[in-house]
């Protein structure tokens, strides 16, 4: 429930809460039509269709046909369905949290693609599906872009690497010229058939004039799957980075050849181990990362690495044959999971907790005696932290009855840890303080508006002197305006502006935190 709870409110916070009580409408009480939408949210159906519009075009909800299943591609699209056809609609919560990664997404763009790449991610994400040239018109005319054909040229490559992806598309009449040459320089599709997108019986058919007809655009998105792929590969890397010790740069290098080369292949993360890469090939790509360094990688020191991955006290990767590896996801997997469940039980619950959870799950079931003299600990600390952590579900007690009436006073009570259930637990827990720091920051953002929007604000000092000034003034205070200073009003809420703008990043800071840790439970 609290995962729902937290998509909720990031659509909340996103657009409105018009569209998170539509949104939770679909989240809760599953798939349903236009007019059982309408029902469920008590809204207008014109509200409706425009708010529904909108989370299909940011790509929260999704169309399709109840009985076929055919998804809806096209846009606008039809939320009463053709004649015959029901469309039902679906919430997609797992992309609703994804929006919490939209500023490390931004910062992956940027690493990759420079400031251009990082606006036209940006301008991605905040209006959700686009076409390509409405992309380059949105960055030019807002002054974010400087130059259309770098800006083109970058799309095209983020559209090759993956990073952004063709998610729709769109029919209007346009004129057959304009058809055959777009003014981007990206290729577009005249097909006369239903199967380029199932949207449309026919896209190329003419109209009564015979110089238009219907064009089909592309429509993008930027491909989160993929950048949330990426952000899994860097939490694997940054994982065996602080494990291994021994030749860790070598090391390092090597794991982040193997992971780009897998990148584009491994779609599933839960399968146990990745795709087989070559020896040759992942020299060939340390030598490509490593291009403007002058020193060369020489095979002795890739089998080097390679061995050290296989070792037994790590065993990130395994041979297979003479010339292949694969990542062990799974054992990785686990080993995050774990990691980021000990990070929170030390904040938590101190040092002292953590050593009993580990003692617990080294030594499996035992009493809270022998567990006492394991911890070597102060009985009355190590009652307090082991019944502060049952409390907080990090760990479970078990009843085991030695005689047939069930008497406690004949019973032993064995503490053990319940990994399934403490990584739920400690999930659940990272959605509640997640969606907590979320309505906290809508307020905040809420009064710094109200603040920023006030006339007394809107005060300078340098027009301290004009008359129209201080009529505003009188307006807004009556009866306070003798005793005020202008200048030093205005001053005090520049100083409010500037700390609510500090606590706002403080708490988004920890929402970034709390959402890697998020991902480590939950996505990897």
């Amino acid at each position: 429930m609290e995962k729902y709870l937290l998509s909720r409110e990031i659509i909340n916070f996103h657009f409105g809460e018009l569209y998170g009580q539509i949104f939770w409408s679909l989240s809760t009480y599953g798939t349903c039509g236009f007019k059982e939408l309408v029902k469920l949210s008590g809204v207008s159906a014109e509200k409706v269709k425009q708010a529904v519009a909108v989370l299909l075009q940011h790509n929260v909800v999704c169309a399709y046909e109840r009985d076929s299943g055919r998804v809806f591609m096209n846009k606008p699209w039809n939320l009463d369905g053709e004649e015959g056809v029901e469309v039902v609609f679906e919430a997609k919560v797992e992309e609703v949290l994804l929006r919490l990664r939209f500023p490390r997404f931004i910062q992956l763009a940027r690493e990759y693609y420079g400031e251009t790449g990082e606006v036209l991610c940006q301008i991605l994400l905040e209006r959700g599906l686009l076409s390509f040239e409405d992309v380059i018109q949105v960055g030019i005319t807002h002054g974010r872009l400087k130059s259309s054909a770098v800006a083109d040229s970058i799309l095209h490559k983020m559209i090759d690497d993956n990073f952004v992806c063709v998610a729709g598309c769109e029919y209007h009449e346009k004129n057959e010229k304009d058809i055959l040459a777009s003014p981007s320089g990206m290729k577009r599709k005249r097909s006369t058939s239903s199967d380029s997108f199932p949207g449309r019986e026919e896209d190329g058919v003419q109209n009564s004039s015979e110089s238009f007809r219907f064009a089909q655009l592309e429509l993008y998105r930027v491909s989160t799957n993929f950048l949330n792929r990426i952000l899994r590969h860097e939490a694997f890397l940054d994982l065996v980075v602080h494990t291994v010790r021994e030749n860790c740069r070598m090391v390092a290098n090597c794991f982040r050849a193997i992971l780009s080369l897998t990148r584009r292949e491994d779609e599933c993360f839960e399968s146990e181990q990745s795709l087989p890469v070559q020896r040759d090939a992942i020299l060939d790509e340390i030598r490509n990362q490593m291009a403007s360094s002058s020193e060369l990688v020489t095979v002795d020191q890739l089998n080097e690495a390679l061995n050290v991955l296989q070792d037994e006290r790590y065993n990130f990767i395994s041979g297979i044959g003479m010339s292949s590896f694969v990542v062990e996801i799974r054992k990785i997997r686990q080993l995050l999971k774990q990691r980021a469940t000990e990070h929170l039980i030390l904040k938590r619950h101190g040092a002292s907790g953590l050593r009993i959870y580990r003692l617990l799950l080294d030594k499996g079931a035992v009493e809270q005696r022998q567990l006492l003299e394991f911890a070597m600990l102060p009985g009355t600390t190590a009652r307090e932290k082991l019944y502060a952590m049952f409390r907080d579900g990090y760990v479970v007690v078990n009843e085991i009855p030695s005689s047939s009436d069930y008497k406690s006073s004949r019973s032993f009570f064995l503490w053990s840890v319940d990994m399934s259930h403490v990584f739920t637990n400690v999930l659940c827990h990272a959605y509640k303080a997640t969606m907590n720091m979320l309505i906290r920051l809508r307020t905040l953002h809420a009064e710094f508006t109200r603040l920023l929007g006030s006339n007394l604000y809107c005060v300078s000092e340098e027009l301290e002197a004009v008359s129209i000034q201080q009529e505003i003034l009188e307006r807004h205070l009556p009866g306070q305006t003798s005793n005020m200073n202008l200048s030093s009003a205005s001053l005090e809420l520049k100083e409010r502006l500037e700390k609510l703008q500090q606590r706002m990043g403080l708490y988004e800071v920890s929402i970034l935190r709390l959402d890697k840790n998020i991902m480590c439970l939950r996505d990897i």
